[in-house]
């Protein structure tokens, strides 16, 4: 008996299996490769920033560094020369108005005053027993004065007696003697005009003379003050409440007059000075609104002032503060500006890239939507504060972009994210 064999069929799939898992690993071959065509760069993520398109309300800011200065100083100079003797307040310290600050001595000073206080009393003296003499003169020019009218007022009663009885005709009286009665009335009236005129040009020359003598007594009397205030200005004392803003002097130093002792500031006067990048100053106007950071409060402000001048690349923007002082504001306080420039309503923006200008195009890296490559772009910014830039044309809301400085990558297309 024959036995029938059956042959069995081998599936397709077993008989080509190895044919086709190689088709399969080619095609996976062709598609990663595909996937990383043109990528000639890897990149850190770690090391790079990242950041979203946004659309909405984008307002235009510049900020700045700076610090709360004084608005007016208050300069407090040695009045004489000195040798400091106390020290009663340090940089610092808060004073008011009166409140000693430092105590010299001078002894030359004190000399001086106390020599120039006998020089006034001596002159004093003088310049009153001057006036009794003075005036004693006078009384006695005064007088001759006096008797003089007198003279004539007598000779002139007989000169008239005579002319009447002339007038009448009786014939008492010689023509001789009435004319020698008429000359002595004429002498006698000379002398009284002479001694008037003397008595004038006397009493000309006793206020000159007293003129003189009491402006020299004058200045030496000033001459007084002065140094009696010097004196008490050995003890310097503060103009004004305030906080002492500097104090360099120590015990036992030498200072000269006019050398620039402290300095007291209002801590109720100040203003923020911010140094804002030469390239965003034109984009600021005075008046223009603006938050000052002390680090612990925000406080109001308004620009003021801009500098003309540009120093290290930087321009010195003056801030008025508009809102109460806060607890901490004191000068040389370190605080951070930042300044309203505009408001654009609806637009699309971004964190500002390193190397991105405002009204400018440039090129940054676009990730792809799982974030593994980003892809080099061309795109057109429009407006720009510190943080932010605004997006005119080549991004769309919720697009991801690179944002950190691509120096080191900026040649590749694209590059791939690790």
């Amino acid at each position: 008996m024959d036995i029938v064999k059956v042959t069995k069929t081998t599936p397709l799939y077993r008989k080509y299996w190895t044919l086709i898992a190689g088709a399969l690993l080619i095609a996976g071959l062709l598609i990663y490769a595909n996937r990383f065509r043109n990528v000639t760069y890897m990149a850190d993520a770690g090391s790079i920033l990242m950041d979203s398109v946004t659309q909405g309300e984008l307002l235009i800011t510049v900020s700045g560094y700076g610090r709360l200065a004084p608005e007016s100083i208050f300069f407090i100079g040695a009045e004489s020369d000195g040798l400091i003797e106390q020290v009663m307040v340090r940089a610092g310290d808060r004073v008011t108005k009166g409140d000693p600050v430092l105590k010299l001595s001078n002894p030359q000073l004190l000399q001086l005053l106390e020599d120039t206080q006998l020089e006034a009393e001596a002159m004093e003296a003088d310049y009153s027993s001057a006036k009794i003499t003075r005036e004693s003169e006078l009384l006695d020019l005064q007088a001759a004065v006096e008797s003089a009218q007198l003279d004539y007022q007598h000779a002139n009663l007989d000169l008239q007696a005579m002319d009447e009885l002339l007038s009448r005709g009786i014939q008492i009286i010689s023509q001789l003697e009435h004319q020698r009665t008429r000359l002595n009335v004429e002498k006698v009236l000379k002398h009284w005009e002479s001694l008037q005129q003397r008595l004038e040009k006397h009493k000309e020359a006793l206020s000159a003379g007293d003129d003189a003598q009491r402006a020299r007594l004058r200045q030496v009397q000033g001459t007084l003050e002065r140094l009696r205030t010097q004196v008490a200005n050995l003890t310097v004392r503060a103009s004004l409440d305030g906080i002492v803003q500097e104090m360099s002097f120590r015990q036992g130093q030498q200072v000269r007059q006019g050398d620039l002792l402290t300095r007291i500031v209002r801590p109720d006067d100040l203003i923020a000075e911010v140094k804002v990048p030469e390239l965003q100053v034109s984009s600021i106007e005075l008046g223009m609104k603006a938050d000052i950071n002390t680090r612990s409060t925000i406080v109001k402000g308004e620009v003021s002032r801009i500098d003309p001048a540009v120093v290290d690349g930087t321009v010195v923007v003056e801030i008025t503060l508009l809102d109460e002082l806060p607890s901490e504001a004191r000068p040389e306080l370190n605080i951070e500006a930042t300044i309203e420039i505009a408001h654009i309503s609806e637009t699309k923006f971004v964190r500002r890239p390193v190397f991105a200008q405002a009204s400018r195009q440039a090129n940054i890296y676009k990730l792809s939507e799982d974030g593994a490559f980003a892809d080099r772009i061309p795109v057109r910014f429009g407006e720009a504060s510190s943080n932010h830039i605004e997006v005119l044309e080549g991004l769309e809301a919720g697009d991801r972009v690179i944002i950190s400085d691509p120096s080191a990558w900026e040649n590749h297309e694209r590059i791939l994210i690790r």
